[in-house]
């Protein structure tokens, strides 16, 4: 076997595999040997069979088989072996098919175009001119009051209370329907449901509740005294039901809202059990490993063994404010990942990588438009190669323990959004750790976001950032904007389009007419 190669150009290599007559000779002979033993022809005893007619049945596809078996063994060799980084399947150029005998004692040569990563300079790590709306949240003290108060009141405790009514009370009450003289409707609608009394308007009802308390009454009408949609009163406060058409049965409105139950709203004090509550934190560690670098640890070492009202806060604006510089981060990295699109050429051999993912997912019907996935693929390979270059540069690696962690952080944060805050258990959160690390694309995923993350952090250093702070507000307002811009220039671009596939279309119409009146005039 020969094997020659050779860089065409950049980002495209070429295989030549020759395959010599010793090769393959003896393993065909040794083939046909075996079935002339087995081959059963009427006319011939077994093994008795001559040699000539056995070629002549079976001898192409004992070449062909032999061939390609080699083929295979050689071509998986090389692609082990080799130093080329290659991104596709190789594609076959051409081959000597035409010498394919059973007697043929030629080389037979096969030729292969691969797609190989190409070398590639990234002007950006150069430019020292381009500048880039870097933006920091400073988080106000509303805000950050706002945010105290909901999470005192999401880990805070209810408990019910006899004497009076207070506004951010919840009450359990029945609705009775009234008549025109005021008692109750015979056949009328009688419904219990829990209501909020910020749910009556502010200046009449809500007030005369507040007046009252456990086992009092009120007469109003639920329709003009409530602070709800026709449809919402009928549906959540009365408990009726709306017909086919959305119609709901009708209802004088007048009811006697009776008190059963008030329930109040205890916020959680601030302290160490909120503290670790609010940021997901245990005293010891989730998994013991003689591997430090690999134990599952808690994902913060700051820890006090007392928690004052100042010392939440604070953290609670250094949480806040990184949640909101982690979105603005976002936004700077979406500038400049675009910007290096733009600017760092990158070659690769689309033709080899094109019909590659077209062979691969021929027969994948989960992909409604391949040719839309195949553009978004070749995509995301070019950035592949541009973001490897970049950790390359800035000596960037990803250690076992920061997937690690990683993915404790990600399950945790996934548990508390679907628990309404509550912490992950202990052997819940190793069991599911420990599956996603089983999971080798998940690891290459979470792989890849850390080093986007961390490249992101070094590109920031090095590049030149006009930073402006600015408020949570005024910052989505800044991000509705630039929203709006975007989505009117591609609106602007798709009526573009329209307009050239309509001139385009007039242009076919006319040359139809033309051609019509010429036929006519003929």
């Amino acid at each position: 076997m020969q094997v020659n190669t050779e860089i065409l150009k950049n980002g495209l290599g070429l295989l030549k595999l020759t395959v010599e007559a010793s090769d393959y000779r003896e393993a065909v002979n040794n083939e046909l040997k075996n079935l002339k033993k087995k081959a059963q022809i009427k006319g011939f005893r077994a093994g008795m069979v001559p040699m000539g007619m056995v070629k002549k049945m079976y001898g192409k596809s004992v070449f062909g088989d032999q061939l390609n078996k080699i083929l295979e063994e050689q071509l998986n060799d090389f692609l082990q072996n080799t130093e080329w980084e290659i991104l596709a399947n190789p594609l076959m150029t051409e081959s000597d098919l035409t010498k394919m005998d059973v007697d043929s004692n030629s080389d037979i040569t096969f030729s292969f175009h691969i797609a190989v990563k190409p070398d590639i300079e990234i002007p950006l790590l150069e430019d020292k001119e381009t500048t880039f709306e870097n933006y920091e949240i400073v988080v106000e003290d509303a805000l950050l009051d706002d945010e105290i108060e909901r999470i005192q009141k999401q880990y805070g405790t209810t408990e019910e209370v006899e004497n009076d009514i207070e506004e951010t009370d919840s009450l359990e009450v029945v609705f009775v329907e009234l008549d025109e003289e005021g008692n109750q409707k015979e056949e009328g609608v009688e419904h219990s449901a829990w209501i909020s009394v910020d749910m009556l308007k502010e200046e009449g009802p809500q007030e005369s509740v507040l007046a009252l308390k456990k086992g009092d009454h009120i007469d109003l009408n639920v329709f003009e005294d409530f602070d709800k949609e026709a449809n919402q009163v009928s549906s959540i406060l009365l408990g009726l039901k709306a017909d086919e058409e959305g119609n709901f049965p009708k209802t004088s409105g007048k009811f006697r809202m009776t008190i059963e139950t008030v329930k109040r709203l205890r916020k959680a004090p601030i302290d160490r059990e909120l503290y670790m509550t609010v940021f997901g934190l245990k005293d010891d560690t989730v998994q013991e490993s003689e591997d430090e670098e690999t134990a599952i640890v808690n994902p913060s070492d700051d820890i006090p063994a007392e928690v004052t009202p100042e010392f939440f806060r604070g953290k609670i604006e250094e949480s806040l404010a990184g949640q909101y510089n982690e979105q603005t981060n976002v936004k700077l990295w979406g500038d400049v990942r675009e910007h290096l699109i733009e600017t760092t050429e990158v070659e690769v051999a689309e033709d080899v990588i094109r019909n590659t993912w077209l062979q691969d997912n021929a027969k994948n019907t989960e992909i409604e438009d391949k040719q839309a996935a195949l553009e978004t693929y070749v995509s995301n390979l070019k950035w592949s190669i541009v973001l490897e270059k970049l950790a390359k540069q800035f000596e960037i690696e990803v250690e076992d323990n920061e997937i690690i962690n990683g993915t404790v952080r990600e399950m945790s944060a996934m548990f508390r959004a679907y628990m309404g805050g509550q912490a992950i258990p202990d052997d819940m959160l190793k069991q599911l750790v420990e599956s996603r690390l089983k999971d080798a694309e998940y690891v290459r995923n979470m792989s890849r976001q850390i080093t986007e993350k961390k490249v992101n952090l070094a590109l920031k250093e090095l590049l030149s950032l006009d930073t402006t702070q600015v408020g949570v507000e005024e910052y989505n307002e800044i991000l509705k904007k630039e929203n709006e811009a975007a989505q009117a220039a591609v609106t602007t671009e798709e009526e573009g389009n329209e307009e050239v596939e309509a001139d385009e279309e007039n242009e076919h119409i006319e040359d139809a007419i033309v051609v019509a009146d010429t036929e006519e005039e003929s």
